[in-house]
């Protein structure tokens, strides 16, 4: 390690980069980069010190709500392509285009009639009412945060701004007037 600090950074690079030494020993090419972090955690690893561990936050409710939303099913249409896209892969050792494919997929989609499409639907629909009993699920734990009080007042005087002004973006403006006139 002394000979790598008397030689400049540049020039330790230079006179390996051709070899092996880097894939082979990731401390030295951590101190020729310059990158601090990871040469002080693979100078750890080697003289067998232990590195502090970082303790993982807990997620705020709002990331956990986000974790947990359930997500939209995959169309039929999408389907249809992951079993055509296993299938060529399954079929061919070799590297696929898959620009070709799913240009060829798309058009056999349009070609087929619906009868061949049903299975694909039947999955959709079945997906899709798993789906909205999770979603039911779902916003019975996290029911919906109350409104502002901003939002409030503009739902409770919305109608009488309407009225008066006679377009809702001039409503809105009224409202927002009042607002900071009423604080």
């Amino acid at each position: 390690m002394q000979a790598i600090s008397q030689l400049s950074r540049t020039t330790f690079v230079a006179s390996i980069s051709r070899t092996r030494l880097f894939t082979t020993f990731p401390a030295l090419y951590a101190v020729a980069s310059g990158k601090k972090g990871v040469a002080q955690s693979a100078k750890a690893a080697a003289s067998g010190k232990k590195t502090k561990q970082t303790k993982e936050k807990p997620l705020s409710l709002l990331q956990q709500k986000r974790l947990e939303k359930p997500k939209l099913p995959v169309t039929s249409y999408a389907l249809f392509l992951k079993d055509r896209f296993a299938a060529a892969k399954s079929n061919s050792s070799e590297k696929l285009d898959l620009v070709g494919l799913s240009k060829k997929f798309s058009e056999e989609w349009r070609s087929i009639d619906d009868a061949a499409k049903s299975k694909y639907k039947a999955q959709y629909d079945a997906n899709l009412k798993e789906y909205e009993t999770a979603k039911e699920a779902f916003y019975k734990k996290y029911p919906k945060r109350p409104a502002s009080k901003y939002a409030q007042f503009v739902k409770e005087g919305f109608e009488d701004a309407y009225l008066q002004t006679g377009s809702a973006t001039d409503a809105i403006k009224e409202l927002a007037r009042r607002w900071k006139n009423s604080r």
